[in-house]
């Protein structure tokens, strides 16, 4: 079948690089504009523009994540056929289709069914390479496959489109005014949007969203002392989505919306937060965290100030006020160091001996 020239390595290899943006290049204006398509999962599934978002590695997203429960079916958002669907999980796509459409775009859709599950349990049984499937038929069902293991259930959808160009480079279209026109929903903007803050202080928040109210939940996780310290910059990415399952299922929160945070986690947040604060001594002087104790975002005391007056003396990292108080500038300078000095990416942004050790050895050889 003359379809499946469309396959094989070609394809392969764009799943092995999907989000790899190289130099930026002129935008096509063309690449926001929406396209008819069906909306590929049930109607309730929740996603933002996070097409321009990071990822691990330096990668960029170059796709929308649409969230809904583990299970959910995943509809064709056009007909055509199948040129790519491999027999296991494959690589960070995990359980994948692409599909090529008979508008001549491909339609990508990973992440589906349960990453340790079998192939029937994530792809439907007729949708085989080479296969037609028409417009609206199920393909598959929303799941954790590839990188998404462990995370909550989404559909990562792509739309591969040679008469667009992308801010990077890559021959993609942005899917979200797209799912918007599906919905019959308002397309939203008409240019980049990698910038655009989304998530106000009482909206869902998860992969994708920017702005104030992840800045604070950053801010809470770290406060929390129950999870990992996470960078506090206002972006909800991978690192931000692990710790805050982390801290959901210390809170016995889940196994539904793990790495969404809405109201049931912000209200265990509040408690965890509101204990912590109970429990802080408020004598004058006290420190919260000893000298011999592992330091990190919400931290206070002699301590922090110790190593603060460190990070200064090493000069291998940006300086901070001698405060004693571990907040945002404190952190982003010992990530800094960290990395400076050899060390992560386990543990970045939390002092413990490895970093004590590796400052003692730069500031003896000063």
């Amino acid at each position: 079948m003359r379809l499946l020239r469309f396959g094989g390595a070609a394809l392969l290899a764009a799943v092995v690089g999907v989000g790899d943006l190289g130099a930026p290049a002129a935008a096509a204006p063309g690449y926001v504009r929406p396209v008819d398509i069906r909306f590929p999962t049930v109607r309730t599934a929740r996603y933002t523009d996070d097409y321009a978002s990071y990822r691990s590695g330096g990668r960029v997203h170059a796709a929308t994540d649409l969230f809904a429960p583990a299970g959910s079916r995943v509809y064709a958002a056009r007909g055509g056929y199948v040129v790519w669907r491999p027999w296991r999980p494959s690589g960070s796509a995990g359980y994948a289709v692409q599909i090529r459409g008979d508008d001549r775009r491909t339609y990508a859709y990973y992440h589906l069914g349960p990453a340790a599950g079998p192939l029937r349990k994530a792809v439907a049984g007729r949708v085989a390479p080479g296969a037609y499937v028409r417009r609206g038929q199920v393909i598959g069902w929303v799941g954790d496959s590839g990188n998404a293991r462990g995370g909550a259930p989404h559909l990562h959808f792509e739309i591969h489109d040679a008469s667009v160009k992308d801010p990077g480079g890559l021959l993609r279209r942005n899917p979200y005014n797209s799912l918007r026109r599906a919905q019959g929903l308002t397309v939203v903007h008409s240019g980049p949007t990698g910038d655009r803050w989304t998530g106000g202080s009482d909206s869902m928040l998860h992969i994708g969203s920017r702005g104030r109210a992840v800045l604070r939940w950053q801010q809470a996780l770290n406060r929390s002392g129950r999870v990992a310290a996470v960078a506090v910059d206002g972006i909800f990415g991978t690192q931000t989505h692990r710790v805050t399952i982390a801290f959901q299922r210390a809170s016995g929160l889940g196994p539904t919306g793990l790495g969404i945070v809405g109201p049931r986690t912000r209200a265990a947040m509040r408690a965890v937060t509101s204990r912590r604060s109970a429990a802080r001594p408020r004598s004058p002087g006290s420190s919260v965290a000893a000298p011999t104790t592992l330091l990190r975002m919400g931290h206070s005391g002699p301590a922090v100030a110790a190593w603060q007056q460190s990070l200064n003396r090493s000069r291998m990292a940006p300086r901070v006020t001698v405060d004693g108080s571990f907040g945002p500038a404190t952190h982003r300078s010992t990530v800094i160091f960290q990395r400076r000095a050899g060390l992560g990416p386990a543990g970045l942004g939390i002092v413990g001996p490895r970093s004590r050790g590796a400052m003692t050895r730069v500031l003896s050889t000063q």
